[in-house]
């Protein structure tokens, strides 16, 4: 992966634990979310799924295929699940028996046989979205069978010896990584703008999640920086703790902040470090808590703040 697809993929481990997180109060608001971020997490899980095989002993036409087949495979076996629930409730046998597949009937299908038969079941699905919409399928899952199956029609129409390995794994990752930003962009960004006025905490939160920290390089050390509103607290960033990982702290602004651990993401509970405007101080992990996966910075003045953190590791 490019270095600034390891920071997105970083943004988008924050923003899961986020969300997975805080569901409850996203949820209370749209209860649309708790669908949102099954579809997050499938295709996070996916995303990270093609990324080990692409990292892996495993290489060429084979194991390209192998993931373009499994991710048709997993969309085609939830919608047809679905379809298959629809009928027996319904009575519609007809339906049931057209999707009346186990997932060994369709790992031992062919690889011509499954692709016609995922457009077949495309079909269905558009044909009974209303009734499936009441099993947990959308719209966006109906669309990704399709867009699946074009996928792997594309790879196994393609002679082996014209594939470039590293070029399709990158097309797969780009490919997942964009259906990933669609489900932020469209739906968690939106769903979270409706509570910035009302719950401006957990806005600044999801905020600061979805930032992406440009952290990368050819040593370990990291580099934060950001702003934060007055009165709020922002988390920073969630990694394992490290008692001997050291930081050292930044005010850029003009508001005094208050910079520790948390081991809940929302609170310092720790030996915080308070930086009036220009201040630097440094402070080892174990100087401020013995506990802590989350680095937060509070803004205890009345202006917007700002900051910079340098960690080692």
């Amino acid at each position: 992966m490019k270095g600034k697809d390891e920071d997105k993929l970083s943004m988008y481990e924050k923003t899961g634990l986020f969300v997975k997180d805080h569901i409850d109060e996203i949820s209370a608001v749209v209860k649309r979310a708790v669908i949102e971020k099954a579809n997050f997490e499938e295709a996070l899980n996916e995303l990270m799924y093609i990324i080990a095989n692409a990292g892996g002993q495993t290489t060429g036409y084979t194991q390209i295929k192998e993931n373009a087949r499994f991710l048709l495979e997993r969309s085609m076996l939830k919608i047809m699940r679905a379809l298959k629930a629809f009928a027996i409730d319904e009575n519609l046998f007809d339906l049931k028996a057209k999707n009346d597949y186990s997932r060994t009937d369709v790992e031992r299908l062919r690889d011509s046989d499954l692709f016609t038969t995922a457009l077949r079941i495309y079909g269905l699905a558009n044909d009974n979205e209303a009734g499936i919409a009441n099993y947990s399928i959308t719209h966006d899952n109906i669309s990704k069978l399709d867009t699946y199956a074009k996928s792997f029609f594309e790879v196994i129409q393609l002679p082996k010896d014209k594939i470039g390995e590293r070029s399709s794994y990158n097309k797969l990752i780009e490919l997942k990584m964009a259906e990933i930003d669609t489900i932020l962009y469209d739906k968690f960004d939106n769903y979270l703008s409706l509570i910035e006025f009302d719950n401006v905490q957990l806005y600044a939160q999801y905020r600061s999640a979805r930032s992406i920290d440009n952290s990368r390089g050819t040593s370990s050390s990291k580099q934060y920086s950001g702003t934060v509103a007055a009165g709020l607290t922002v988390m920073v960033v969630q990694q394992d703790y490290d008692q001997d990982r050291s930081y050292t702290f930044f005010n850029k602004g003009n508001a005094d902040l208050q910079i520790g651990l948390s081991t809940d993401g929302v609170s310092i509970n720790s030996s915080s470090v308070t930086l009036q405007p220009g201040d630097e101080i440094s402070r080892d992990a174990s100087d401020l808590n013995s506990e802590g996966n989350y680095l937060l910075v509070q803004n205890i003045g009345s202006i917007d703040g700002k900051y910079e953190i340098k960690a080692d590791k």
